[in-house]
Formats: C-alpha cells, structure tokens, sequence
C-alpha cells in the first residue's frame, strides 16, 4: 500500500524541503518508488530534485485548477525510482493560490490526482508551505503520516505546540486515521550547548517512538543540494552529514506503525 507523507511545519527555515528532497532520495536508492509532490509555490522541490526552469512551469496548481493533466506533469529526476511534480508556475497572490486550494473542487482534484498515481508509487512525499493553515490542511487532509522538522533551537521548540494542536484537530475532524511518523531534529549544532539542551527536552518530553533518532547536522552540504550540477547527491561518496537521512530512510521504510496523537 503507498503512504503518503507530509512533511509539516509552522515555521519557516527548519529544513523543511531539505527533509523532503533528503528522504525521497535515499528511500528510492533503497529501491522504493518515491514521488514528491511540491504544495509550495517557491517549487523548492523541484530545483532539489534537478528539475529545469521550463520543467516547472507548469505543475500540480495546473493540474488540480483542470488545465493540465497529472500524467504530464510528473518528471523524472536523475535519480532512479524517484519523481516530482513541481508546484508549477502561478500568476497570482499567495493568498489568491491559498483560496484556491480551499476550494471544494480544488481539493477533490487533489484528491483524484493522489488516488490515480498512487498505485505507482510506494511513498508519495507531499512537501507543504510554511505558515499556510489551508495548504497545511489540504496536504494533511489526504496524508497518512505526517513528519514534523524541528529545528533544534528554542524558538521552534515553542511553535512545536501549535502544530502538534493543527494535527490533533484535523484528525479529530477530517482525517481520522493521520499518524505521526516523528519528529525530526534538524540543523543540529554539535558545538551549541543551546542546540543540546533542545534536543534534551524533545526526547526526555516525547516518547521514544515520537521522535527520530538520528539528528540532522547543521551543515552547508544541504544549500548545495539546491544548486544545479554540485548537489551532493550526485557526488562519488554520500557526505557524511547527509547519513543521517539515510538512517531515518531507512526506519521509515521498515517500521510499519506510527504514532496516533
């Protein structure tokens, strides 16, 4: 059976796209179909996974406002097993995309689009905007699991509430069956006592199963991943800060349950 994830966050900077682009890659080089779909209109995805300017011009917003249809809208990337559809080029405000997202027909087309490409996939990866309380819902809305990037700082240790409430709601009225698959610790400073102390409350305050063991380093080998040609994910050897991925890759694809809230 494909699950779809989200990967969810109020806040901004927290490694959210990182986390998307990071996990699709190392679940399809462990053999799993991987398709990521891109809810933010920056197409932050579709640059991570190697897609061209002309490539995302037209994408999922085409798709679900009828003027495109899915099968031509899914690119591959240069990496075996692993596909994008970009958000696609828009027009419009962001509050103008955010409405019409939260239109009923909008979300019944999101909707089919998931269930026609699903049986191709084993994951589909939805990577949401921050901040975005109707995108956050759609994407939640038809997830299975949600992954939440906590940046290991104070400030996104006090909006780890707020979100943790949104996921509560949303499956006490509209998705009665999304999980939590974790949270994920990013932008780790092995050097910062700070980053240390966060990382301490996360774990002694959540249960075991809550939160993803590994942690991700803070590091500049993840800025590279959205620049053309130098991502390390084409290089010879994968960087060292970059396992960490591969280590919470490889707990999802093996670990059946998540964590009800």
């Amino acid at each position: 059976m494909t699950e779809v994830i989200a990967v969810v966050s109020h806040k901004g900077g927290v490694g959210k796209t990182t986390t998307v682009v990071s996990l699709g890659f190392f679940l399809a080089r462990e053999g799993k179909r991987v398709l990521i779909v891109d809810l933010d209109s920056q197409n932050g995805a579709g640059m991570g996974t190697g897609l061209e300017s002309e490539e995302m011009e037209s994408g999922l917003f085409q798709v679900v406002t009828g003027a495109a249809a899915v099968e031509d809208n899914i690119y591959a990337t240069p990496y075996e097993n692993l596909h994008v559809i970009p958000f696609g080029a828009v027009d419009i405000s962001p509050t103008s995309v955010e409405s019409r997202f939260y239109e009923r027909t909008t979300k019944v087309e999101f909707s089919r689009m998931l269930r026609d490409v699903a049986p191709d996939y084993d994951f589909i990866i939805l990577d949401s905007p921050s901040g975005s309380a109707p995108l956050l819902k759609v994407a939640m809305f038809r997830a299975h699991s949600v992954i939440i990037p906590l940046q290991a700082q104070p400030l996104a240790l006090r909006i780890l509430p707020n979100i943790l409430k949104h996921i509560r709601e949303l499956k006490a009225t509209l998705n009665p069956n999304l999980k939590i698959r974790g949270i994920l610790l990013t932008m780790f400073d092995y050097w910062d006592e700070i980053s240390e102390e966060v990382a301490n409350q996360v774990w002694s305050h959540f249960p075991e199963k809550f939160v993803f063991k590994a942690v991700v380093p803070k590091s500049e080998k993840f800025q590279q991943i959205f620049t053309r040609d130098k991502t390390p994910f084409l290089e010879e050897e994968t960087p060292e800060e970059l396992l960490s991925y591969e280590i919470i890759a490889m707990e999802i694809a093996n670990r059946v349950d998540s964590i009800a809230v």
